[in-house]
């Protein structure tokens, strides 16, 4: 049933997600714009983004094979849409700095074409991997939304949903993980080395997450670095 009042939340939160992705974008000095352009349909992922765009039921169409059997809650296939995007804008500024002086990592998963229309097969590999497959890099994003502090600042922790810690430590058991928390609007993130001894507590309802289960990580300064533009210089070889 349509709702003015989650209407505005809808609108407000996809808002406040663009102005802090804007924002990441500029400061590490990388056109937004460009980047979307490098995607397998630009236009139709700028319609996504767009907060003023009259999205129309042809549009909606276009979704719905791709996403009907992937969700998991009561998220429209346009909102599911606009979370991959801001998901893959997040990885890509990421994968950018790595990236600064010279190609050691690559895009992974089924995601990797960057392709929004396409026939995706879900998987629960890390999104980031090292030319060698000896590093591999899973990023989780957190936004301000008109706050000083983002959830995991005040919280103390990282809270991870479904089965994903439990693959990433199975990953660990041939290459080296690491859990990459973007605080987006600030361009900071922490950095979490992943093994079979990562400990963690459970949610069995996070309210967060819609009730979901998940395992949280906890933080301490010393999991803190103060830059996204010099995450390269950590992995540089």
């Amino acid at each position: 049933m349509f709702s003015l009042q989650t209407a505005i939340k809808d609108f407000t939160n996809k808002e406040n997600k663009l102005n802090d992705l804007k924002k990441l974008y500029r400061m590490n000095k990388v056109d937004i714009g460009q980047q979307v352009d490098t995607y397998t349909n630009p236009q139709f992922c700028r319609k996504v983004l767009s907060t003023t765009y009259q999205w129309t039921e042809e549009d909606n169409a276009k979704l719905i094979p791709i996403f009907s059997g992937h969700r998991r809650d009561a998220r429209s296939h346009r909102n599911y849409a606009f979370t991959l995007l801001t998901g893959w804008l997040a990885e890509d500024i990421v994968l950018i700095n790595l990236n600064k002086y010279g190609k050691i990592f690559n895009k992974n998963g089924c995601d990797d074409k960057r392709d929004l229309l396409e026939d995706r097969k879900i998987n629960n590999a890390p999104d980031i991997v090292s030319v060698d497959s000896d590093i591999y890099i899973e990023v989780v994003t957190n936004y301000h939304m008109g706050k000083q502090k983002c959830f995991w600042e005040e919280n103390k922790q990282i809270d991870l949903r479904d089965n994903k810690l439990d693959h990433l430590m199975s990953y660990s058991e041939n290459a080296t993980v690491f859990l990459v928390g973007l605080m987006v609007a600030k361009s900071k993130y922490y950095l979490l080395p992943i093994d079979k001894n990562t400990k963690y507590s459970i949610n069995k309802n996070n309210a967060f997450f819609g009730g979901k289960k998940t395992k949280a990580i906890e933080l301490n300064q010393a999991m803190m670095q103060h830059r996204l533009a010099d995450i390269s210089k950590i992995f540089r070889r």
